[in-house]
């Protein structure tokens, strides 16, 4: 279960959370990295935070709707703010993934085949290590707060190992595509 947002912590701490568990992640990974990989996994830490305020916001507008003294016309609106928020955060979420897939060594000329297939794109993971930063940030029980923060912890190590497949040239990402389409802020995959 989980408070209101309104009523707890501030947006700047999740981002220096964020950025304290993904930019170990991504530095080691950046090891492993030749050439212009560094100025790559930069952009990608700047990204997820911006899909971590994307999430923050999504939540008002989900506190909003579940709030039983919320009219139907603003139920109404928030929905497709809601929609909006959705439709931007794909979009994030995408971003991330055109920023990953730079990464990804050409196997093409080495004919190297990846070992790894994973199932979740970079920018799905990261959308999840979210998600699960504002869970342990608003939880209203400490056994919720502590399950998040391993739990955010234990996919931060997998975005390493993830990242460090794809530098590396063993992973192989699945396609990211769009499932549901919420609007016009919505970019779809290159």
């Amino acid at each position: 279960m989980t408070d209101s947002l309104h009523e707890h912590g501030t947006a700047g701490a999740g981002a220096l959370r964020l950025r304290a568990l993904l930019g170990s992640a991504l530095e080691e990974a950046g090891r492993q990295a030749p050439g212009a990989a560094g100025r790559i996994l930069g952009e990608l830490l700047n990204a997820a935070e911006a899909l971590l305020r994307q999430n923050r916001e999504q939540w008002k507008l989900e506190d909003v709707s579940h709030d039983p003294a919320t009219g139907m016309a603003q139920l109404a609106r928030t929905k497709q703010m809601i929609d909006r928020s959705n439709a931007i955060r794909t979009g994030q979420i995408n971003r991330i993934d055109q920023l990953a897939q730079q990464l990804q060594r050409d196997r093409t000329s080495s004919g190297e085949s990846p070992s790894l297939h994973l199932s979740e794109t970079v920018g799905e993971l990261t959308d999840r290590i979210c998600i699960l930063l504002l869970k342990e940030e608003y939880a209203a029980d400490h056994e919720a707060r502590d399950f998040a923060g391993r739990k955010s912890r234990h996919l931060a190590r997998s975005l390493e190992l993830t990242v460090t497949a794809m530098v590396r040239g063993r992973a192989a990402l699945p396609p990211r595509g769009i499932m549901k389409f919420y609007g016009p802020a919505e970019e779809l995959p290159t």
